[in-house]
């Protein structure tokens, strides 16, 4: 079993969430794997639509977990959406009820997942301390032919320079999640918490292994690359970040809100103030 962890953001670019998990979903199932997704709604909609969790309690393969805006706004400040504490929460969810050796891959809903990176995840095998990643590949949109019009390629593969590392793909075993305590949690940071956690296990004792899979591509659209996380024009640089980069747990106990009661849902869960 793969566990895909996806982050919905409550503004208008979390709109096509379930769509684009859907066009996963069915690559994925062309190739024969074996999966489920927790798709973690942070927050409610913002422009009237409707929530996400109202819309797949017929999608047997996907569950969500609703973070609703009491709990969201306690951790949302002054990064509107908490990217990585979103993603501990996903995994949080996935190891309630997968086994220790099953994978949980936290990746994200606007890529798109080709065979070969597809044909490779259905033959992978479920090995504990092993990074699984996947390069990004960044396109703009495709030509008559149906291939990408590429822009970048190769971006944030794996290396010792992985300061850079994309949170796009990043898998391990479920008990390699729970002993890393997720991504590190941070109110003033969205950059590099990825590559922390990539850092932190590549030179931890004993080192990961890193396993690079077919890259996954990413599709230029409108907001790309704008980040909203941590800037230094913010005036919020954490001396703590920095000297313990790569070195330290990740969330701490408490990681993917488990301070929280979970209530169990039609949907998955929610998550109570």
């Amino acid at each position: 079993m793969i566990n895909f962890i996806v982050a919905s953001r409550a503004d208008a670019r979390g709109e096509n969430t379930i769509d684009c998990v859907l066009k996963q979903m069915q690559n994925l199932t062309a190739a024969h794997v074996w999966y489920h997704y927790y798709v973690v709604e942070w927050g409610s909609p913002r422009d009237g639509r409707k929530p996400l969790h109202e819309r797949v309690c017929d999608l047997g393969a996907l569950g969500v977990v609703f973070v609703p805006d009491a709990v969201a706004d306690l951790y949302s400040s002054p990064v509107v959406f908490n990217e990585f504490t979103a993603k501990n929460v996903g995994v949080r969810a996935a190891l309630r009820s997968t086994a220790d050796d099953d994978l949980v891959i936290c990746t994200n809903s606007d890529l798109l997942f080709p065979p070969l990176l597809c044909e490779a995840l259905a033959g992978i095998p479920h090995e504990s301390m092993v990074l699984y990643r996947a390069p990004r590949w960044d396109h703009d949109g495709f030509d008559a032919d149906g291939e990408p019009a590429w822009l970048v390629g190769g971006k944030h593969a794996i290396g010792e320079a992985c300061g850079e590392a994309a949170g796009d793909f990043t898998g391990m075993s479920a008990s390699c999640w729970s002993k890393q305590k997720g991504y590190w949690q941070s109110p003033n940071h969205r950059w590099h918490l990825d590559s922390e956690l990539t850092l932190r296990t590549y030179r931890g004792v004993p080192p990961f292994r890193v396993v690079q899979l077919p890259p996954c591509w990413h599709q230029k659209h409108e907001g790309s690359g704008d980040g909203g996380g941590w800037r230094p024009a913010h005036g919020l640089e954490d001396d703590a970040f920095r000297a313990n980069y790569g070195l330290k747990p990740g969330g701490g106990e408490n990681w993917g809100l488990g301070n929280h009661r979970w209530e169990q849902r039609p949907y998955g869960f929610e998550v109570m103030p």
